[in-house]
């Protein structure tokens, strides 16, 4: 849930009045943040809850798989 706060966050820096170079660390320390937040949690819960996770929210796996 935290973590994609912090990613979803991301997407409002750009509006902010902020000058150009604040944007850029604030991004970046948000996207870093995200990463560290999903580990911790990784580490904290387990592994297989982390993987189950990032298969759930990875793009390729959002429309199902094709047949041939």
């Amino acid at each position: 849930m935290i973590p994609a706060a912090l990613t979803l966050s991301t997407l409002a820096v750009p509006f902010l009045p902020l000058p150009t170079e604040v944007k850029v660390w604030t991004v970046s320390g948000l996207l870093i943040s995200t990463e560290v937040v999903f580990w911790g949690a990784a580490l904290y819960f387990g592994g297989e809850v982390a993987a189950r996770y990032r298969r759930f929210f990875n793009p390729r796996n959002w429309f199902g798989k094709k047949r041939r």
